[in-house]
């Protein structure tokens, strides 16, 4: 468990929000505290009265507070650019500065202290290259240089200090591709990591997540050459952030992993400790909800089911956060702490 500056306890929660019904109601589930690489399979819910309506946002977690950025109206189709910040020390919403570009199914990410806005669908459904990052301290959107192409639906993580992007769509009729850019915020530009370097499988829908030196590129939709046709993507690889200096594909990329067992599209992945958590998202093959949450051990390449989402929701579009939350915060339950017991044999 964590101390907040004033040296009350927090604890770890791991949020999931439905980016496609429109519903207020999130899902959370505990980080078990003692370990902090697992996740109690208990559920529970909460109204986020600034989610209804609203779909294809995206959620982010800096300086302890939770942002919702852009997205799009479920009723009216009006693309939003509207920030909004929770602070789970106080409980409270706040409306922050509009985004320059309304959009949706765009990625958010931090990056020297500030959040980075990337693509995304745009008014008249356009896909946009547009980039512009978000500084809390000034309360204010700036754009920045945008991605070589534009892109949808397309993934970002950030590592060592340069954002990276990945995959997507470049208009909305057109099939997932294999870009894998990287920027430079001090220089202000985009580039290859490495000149002619690609991702090893064409992805859309897909998700990016920094360990270590490494970035692991994990689900999506992707395509299957042979038969010409999209298909669920089940291959996991990852990226070697330090191998600039080599052209080789094969030496810059692992692509020796195992394989998921449930592959899924628009699914949340949470890094805890050493371990990838696959939650959510879509089978468009089998068009079914994927209820099964997978655990990925990346240094022992070990893969497991971990348990089994509840029924009564939806699942086909998710997205993942973790948040500390401290115990004087009266909107989430802490009654998961008195089920430990439970838990230990899981």
């Amino acid at each position: 468990m964590d101390d907040t500056n004033i040296g009350m306890k927090s604890y770890e929660f791991i949020f999931l929000f439905n980016k496609t019904s429109g519903s207020p109601r999130v899902q959370y589930f505990m980080v078990d505290p003692w370990t902090k690489t697992r996740i109690f399979p208990k559920c529970n819910s909460i109204v986020f009265n600034k989610l209804t309506h609203l779909v294809g946002f995206r959620p982010v977690v800096l300086d302890g507070c939770l942002y919702i950025i852009g997205g799009k109206d479920w009723e009216s189709g009006q693309y939003r650019a509207q920030t909004w910040r929770y602070d789970p020390a106080t409980s409270r919403w706040s409306g922050r500065a509009s985004m320059l570009e309304a959009r949706c199914r765009h990625t958010a990410d931090v990056l020297n202290g500030c959040i980075y806005v990337t693509g995304g669908e745009i008014h008249g459904g356009g896909v946009t290259d547009l980039c512009e990052s978000y500084d809390p301290v000034l309360n204010s959107w700036t754009a920045i240089n945008c991605l070589p192409r534009p892109r949808a639906d397309h993934a970002a993580c950030v590592n060592d200090g340069s954002l990276y992007v990945s995959g997507g769509i470049s208009n909305l009729k057109h099939q997932c591709s294999n870009v894998f850019w990287v920027y430079d915020a001090v220089a202000n530009e985009w580039d290859e990591p490495i000149q002619g370097i690609i991702l090893p499988h064409e992805r859309e829908k897909h998700n990016m997540v920094s360990v270590g030196k490494y970035i692991y590129v994990v689900s999506g939709r992707g395509f299957d050459q042979e038969t010409w046709s999209e298909k669920d993507e089940s291959a996991i690889c990852c990226f070697n952030t330090r191998s600039k200096g080599e052209t080789r594909k094969d030496t810059c990329w692992d692509v020796y992993h195992p394989n998921v067992f449930n592959p899924r599209a628009n699914a949340g992945v949470i890094l805890l400790g050493q371990q990838l958590y696959f939650i959510g998202g879509k089978s468009f093959q089998k068009d079914c909800d994927v209820r099964t949450v997978e655990c990925y051990n990346v240094k022992r390449r070990k893969l497991r089911e971990a348990f089994t989402l509840p029924e009564g929701y939806s699942y086909v579009n998710v997205d993942c956060v973790k948040l500390s939350v401290p115990v004087s915060n009266t909107d989430i339950t802490f009654n998961d702490l008195l089920l430990y017991d439970k838990w230990i044999m899981w």
